[in-house]
Order: structure tokens, then C-alpha cells, then sequence
């Protein structure tokens, strides 16, 4: 579910959401890796150097699940 927003007068909800099915699989090392980098680049960009060293740290200790998509819907309701 992405951004929601209770919508008291109408008594509803603003919403979107997508619905995923696949196989999901624990990704290698390198995919791990890789994924966290990822987040770090979108989330954390100021913090580049400090957040490869935590990545560093923990990745033993993460696990990342990638999920090969055969098929997924969405919906949403706007105001």
C-alpha cells in the first residue's frame, strides 16, 4: 500500500496498492549487496560512505528476498 488518507466526510479511504505473486528467492551476496546499495543511493545519498561501511557490517547479518514477478494488479481510489 503506498500513501493513504482517511477521508472523513466521505467516510473512506484514499489509497493505491499493487498485489504481487511470484517466486521468491534469498539473493546471493553480490545480489545483497547490490540491493542495499540500492537503498542507500535512493534513501540515504549524502550518506554514501558512512552507509557502505554499514552495509559492510551488517550485510552477514541481512537477508534481501527478490521476487521474480509472474504477475501483479493494482487499484486505487483518488479524492
Amino acid at each position: 500500500v503506498g500513501a493513504s488518507q482517511v477521508l472523513p466526510g466521505e467516510f473512506s479511504t484514499q489509497y493505491s496498492s499493487v498485489i504481487v505473486f511470484g517466486q521468491a528467492h534469498e539473493a546471493d551476496e553480490a545480489e545483497k549487496v547490490n540491493a542495499l546499495l540500492s537503498l542507500l543511493d535512493k534513501y540515504s545519498p549524502a550518506f554514501k560512505e558512512a552507509g557502505e561501511v554499514n552495509i559492510e557490517k551488517a550485510k552477514q547479518r541481512t537477508k534481501v528476498i527478490r521476487i521474480d514477478i509472474d504477475h501483479l494488479t493494482g487499484k486505487s481510489r483518488k479524492a
